[in-house]
């Protein structure tokens, strides 16, 4: 059995702030449920959400350790609350996410340029693929340097998602994917998905990881939509795709928004000006 990542970026655009203010923000709205629901994975009614635990580090590149943001963690938390008070309105309480924090920063073993590559486009997926295999080895393996066994994940309790704030660029995020299939280009023929956004991995802890440039959460300039961009993320790693397509022309890579919601345009206001589609719900259960 071989694991692919199906990663997803966010694309973020340059002229977000002239888009926040020229642009009709999308209605947000509640429906009531009469009827039991099981939430599950995108698609999937085999794999529950009803409880979502997420494991969140804060990870630095040694030669970025200067960057390290003081109140990092507390920023972090309350951006986690409000996740979590998103995905509990928009599930209509049928879904619940819990979160624990690494209490410190992990020093990575390498620098910067050896987790992101050279190619950082499309949400620097190479930087979540090592970043989180050095974390899975570190932190969840009990021969690990920075092993606890106070901080470790169990699949029986809750789905388990690894949230990577990066001293780096990036915003990508995926859901693990089991096949018996040996080839990047077969697993694509299958799911009918770019072979781009598909990769080997080595993880053994999580089934889903996501990977945010700590700018997104910290910096006064992307704090309004910080969260937004958190939880369109967090819904890739349950599976659930974009709301927009890619178009290049002329090497330029533009988004084209086919939906309102958080997935789509709605992923650049704040999060409580945006919403999770029936759509989307429907995929999840709802």
């Amino acid at each position: 059995m071989i694991k692919y990542i199906i990663v997803v970026l966010v694309l973020i655009f340059a002229a977000l702030a002239f888009m926040y203010v020229t642009t009709n923000s999308p209605s947000v709205y509640q429906e009531t449920i009469s009827f039991a629901v099981n939430p599950h994975i995108y698609n999937n009614p085999d794999r529950s959400i009803k409880d979502i635990k997420i494991v969140v580090f804060y990870f630095i590149p040694k030669d970025r350790i200067t960057l390290q943001v003081a109140d990092w963690k507390e920023i972090l938390e309350s951006r986690l609350k409000e996740l979590a008070s998103f995905h509990l309105l928009q599930l209509r309480g049928t879904s619940r996410i819990h979160y624990d924090i690494y209490p410190e920063p992990v020093i990575g073993f390498k620098e910067a340029a050896q987790y992101d590559t050279n190619i950082t486009e499309r949400g620097n997926p190479q930087a979540l693929l090592h970043v989180a295999k050095e974390i899975d080895t570190r932190v969840f393996d009990p021969a690990g340097d920075l092993y606890r066994q106070d901080f470790s994940i169990t699949r029986k309790d809750a789905y388990p998602v690894l949230l990577i704030l990066y001293e780096g660029v990036g915003a990508s995020g995926g859901i693990i994917y089991d096949s018996e299939l040996g080839s990047v280009s077969e697993v694509a023929q299958k799911l009918g998905l770019s072979e781009s956004i598909i990769h080997p991995v080595e993880i053994k802890t999580v089934d889903s990881f996501l990977l945010l440039n700590r700018k997104y959460i910290t910096d006064k300039q992307d704090v309004g939509a910080g969260t937004t961009i958190l939880a369109h993320e967090f819904y890739h790693t349950l599976g659930v795709p974009d709301g927009y397509e890619e178009i290049e022309e002329d090497g330029i890579r533009t988004a084209v928004s086919t939906s309102n919601d958080i997935m789509g345009i709605g992923r650049i206001y704040p999060i409580d000006k945006t919403y999770l589609s029936s759509e989307f719900l429907k995929g999840l259960g709802l």
